[in-house]
């Protein structure tokens, strides 16, 4: 039997994590190069406006990839107590892994059980 709520809510975190590992950086560099481009541009003025919605947007994403809440215990997936991991790859509190059907035994998810 395979719990496809907790496979859904894990494949969320993975989701959030890959947002804040790869798009914030991602956006950093296409706003870096927007600014090399329109230096001498009349738009170079907008540039700090998108610095800070970049830094507030960057920030927003790290706290809620950083608060997700593990779907086995309910806790904070990446926090226990004051000690916090956000490059952990299992839960803090339960050891509940994100990549679950990888190294659970129940990885035949979705086939049909035939006993003979």
């Amino acid at each position: 039997m395979c719990d496809k709520m907790l496979i859904a809510k894990l494949r969320i975190i993975r989701r959030r994590r890959l947002l804040s590992f790869a798009g914030v950086p991602i956006a950093f560099a296409c706003i870096g190069a927007f600014a090399f481009l329109f230096e001498h541009s009349a738009l170079i003025t907008i540039f700090p406006i998108l610095g800070t919605c970049w830094f507030i947007g960057s920030g927003f994403t790290w706290l809620i990839h950083s608060l997700s809440i593990c779907p086995s215990c309910n806790n904070f997936f990446f926090l226990r107590g004051l000690y916090g991991n956000v490059f952990s790859w299992k839960c803090l509190n339960c050891g509940l892994p994100l990549n679950y059907l990888a190294v659970s035994k129940h990885s035949d998810c979705g086939q049909d059980d035939k006993a003979a």
